[in-house]
């Protein structure tokens, strides 16, 4: 009789041995940190100055019930630059979506700030800036405005790829638009009283290393 103790049982077939499992493991590790450094990426390509805000958009909890925001201008005093951007009063203030001044400094695509729209580059307004960005340059790369001045700003991606325009100034943080391939976008918004030179690029990694760069010269 042979001795069952004795036995060598080999190894099952089905299942993974330690080895196998601890190698799935680091590649998913791996997978999850870089997917993480490429956001980190973007959010900080560029300084919109949009964590402070955040942070206390978070830390304060209030259970107020906000009302509607009521025009603070009479309709009659209210233009459209822009069909679907954001309107415009008769002596060329851009409103936001609660009707009073537009902030340039607030989050992009925030209630305060001045809204963008798509639109076909054949509706633009003969006097809109239109910046084509794309195969690493922007063109015009430089432009120049006057102070305090409203300006309609568009910017066309020419390559099939997908850019992320704006400022790297707070004071300008939001005039930020993102753009497929071939679409354009447009935006309204009032230039800042103080003199000087505002940069501007593309937020996607790499972009503006390629060149995708460019300044706004307002005096």
């Amino acid at each position: 009789m042979e001795n069952q103790d004795n036995q060598i049982i080999p190894p099952s077939s089905k299942g993974y041995s330690k080895e196998k499992i601890l190698i799935i493991i680091i590649v998913i590790l791996i997978s999850l940190l870089l997917i993480s450094l490429a956001y980190i990426q973007v959010q900080k390509a560029f300084n919109w100055g949009a964590s402070k805000q955040v942070i206390n958009n978070i830390t304060t909890v209030s259970t107020e019930v906000v009302p509607t925001p009521t025009p603070t201008v009479d309709s009659t005093d209210i233009k459209t630059i822009l069909p679907g951007a954001s309107l415009v009063t008769q002596d060329s203030k851009v409103l936001n979506d609660k009707f009073v001044a537009a902030q340039n400094d607030a989050i992009p695509n925030s209630p305060e700030a001045p809204k963008s729209v798509i639109i076909a580059k054949d509706k633009l307004p003969k006097e809109t800036l239109d910046l084509a960005i794309g195969n690493g340059k922007i063109v015009p790369s430089s432009f120049t405005v006057k102070a305090g001045s409203l300006i309609s700003l568009a910017v066309t991606s020419v390559d099939n790829q997908v850019h992320v325009f704006g400022f790297y100034d707070e004071a300008v943080g939001a005039i930020a638009m993102g753009v497929s391939g071939g679409q354009t976008k447009a935006i309204n918004f009032n230039v800042p009283t103080t003199p000087g030179e505002y940069t501007f690029g593309c937020g996607v990694p790499q972009h503006k290393e390629k060149g995708e760069v460019g300044k706004m010269i307002v005096k």
